[in-house]
């Protein structure tokens, strides 16, 4: 069972116990204690949000809801006389806590109503695109605050036209629920799954560096492409394209954070779709040459060193592309042994500044090199200039 369809299974369950005890608090709240000890901390910040709409952490709704009970007791037994629960929420928001300032009465089943048509969207059950623009600017206010990562991943399915015009809108209706279901199974509790429309959906993911989120991406990639779905009678296959983003590295506000990711997007689907791309910054015009050759790489950042063989792809002044069938971290020092010349090779170290997924054992691995040793930068320098200079030899300016 997915986070999102759990969230919604706690809210039917508190909305139901908040509707078979309506007028009788002195077996409403023991049946809400007991509900929210067997479905868990996250069905209290839920039963929050229903009877105030504050969106609270867990840690803050536990909290409130004890001293609120407190609250309630303490004004009964002032007043010598029962009084409304919800009398006491408001009174304690308003006056104690001071989280409300101007509360509106509204009867709940009408406000859940209107709630949910403004944030689901009813074709997936993921949040929508009004959502997503409220809680994303909400989650990263809250990262500029606590200074941690937040992540955003934008995913875009693959000739999503062509199976319109080929099997029907129907059938693009069902793709579309098959893929926000893998979505919301392969996603973590904290993380929120959105459609923006059409067949564009993200996934924001507070806390989250961008090593993570590939984690994440792989595996939602990954059951894309082999389960396809059936649809009367025929197979129609699947493959999405995903960019990957993160605050503050490539972005400090909404607009910078989804201009970033949608480039990595893009980026995706110019190399060829089927593939989830990382943003880099470290993208800078050079010259390379095609350099196709087996390597041994070792990561410096493990103890002991780990080593793993790549392919070299090609090489410019600041880097080199390299193919893999296992993933580095981004920022990951590196260090390999480069045969420049026959019978000669030249040790470089470099960090890992972009990383292209191709599939769970298929990878483009773009290095910057450190050149921390003068020898090696002219070294380096000096068989670029020759090679562009040898006949017959392949160039181009590329973005490495």
């Amino acid at each position: 069972m997915s986070d999102q369809h759990d969230m919604k299974s706690h809210r039917h369950a508190i909305l139901e116990c908040l509707q078979q005890h309506v007028d009788d608090d002195l077996r409403l709240i023991p049946a809400l204690q007991l509900l929210l000890e067997e479905q868990g901390p996250e069905a209290c910040k839920i039963l929050i949000h229903i009877l105030t709409n504050l969106d609270l952490t867990t840690g803050e709704a536990m909290d409130s809801w004890g001293r609120i009970i407190d609250h309630w007791e303490g004004l009964c037994g002032v007043l010598r006389r029962q009084i409304s629960l919800r009398t006491a929420i408001c009174d304690y928001f308003c006056s104690i806590d001071r989280r409300l300032y101007n509360p509106k009465l509204v009867e709940l089943k009408l406000f859940e109503q209107i709630d949910t048509l403004s944030k689901y969207d009813n074709l997936t059950n993921l949040f929508n695109r009004h959502y997503f623009d409220d809680v994303l600017a909400r989650e990263l206010a809250r990262a500029t605050r606590h200074r941690t990562p937040l992540s955003l991943l934008l995913i875009d399915l693959d000739d999503f036209k062509k199976v319109n015009d080929v099997h029907g809108h129907l059938a693009g209706d069902k793709v579309l629920r098959h893929i926000a279901g893998i979505m919301l199974e392969e996603k973590r509790t904290e993380d929120i799954a959105v459609r923006l429309g059409g067949d564009e959906l993200a996934i924001i993911l507070p806390e989250t560096e961008k090593d993570s989120v590939l984690v994440i991406a792989r595996r939602i990639h990954q059951r894309v492409e082999t389960t396809p779905l059936l649809y009367n009678g025929q197979v129609i296959p699947l493959t999405l394209s995903a960019g990957v983003a993160s605050f503050p590295r490539d972005g400090t506000n909404v607009k910078d954070l989804l201009n970033k990711t949608d480039r990595a997007l893009y980026q995706a689907k110019a190399a060829g779709k089927n593939t989830i791309s990382v943003y880099s910054d470290n993208r800078r015009r050079y010259h390379r040459i095609d350099f196709n050759k087996t390597l041994e790489l070792e990561v410096m950042d493990t103890k002991p060193l780990s080593t793993m063989t790549v392919l070299s792809k090609n090489i410019s002044a600041s880097g080199m592309l390299l193919v893999s069938k296992s993933t580095l971290d981004l920022g990951a020092r590196i260090q390999l042994k480069l045969p420049l010349k026959p019978r000669q090779t030249m040790q470089v170290a470099g960090k890992v500044v972009r990383i292209t997924a191709y599939g769970p054992e298929s990878y483009d691995i773009g290095i910057a090199f450190i050149h921390s040793q003068r020898q090696a930068a002219e070294g380096i320098n000096t068989f670029i200039r020759q090679e562009q200079t040898a006949p017959n030899q392949p160039g181009q300016d590329i973005a490495l």
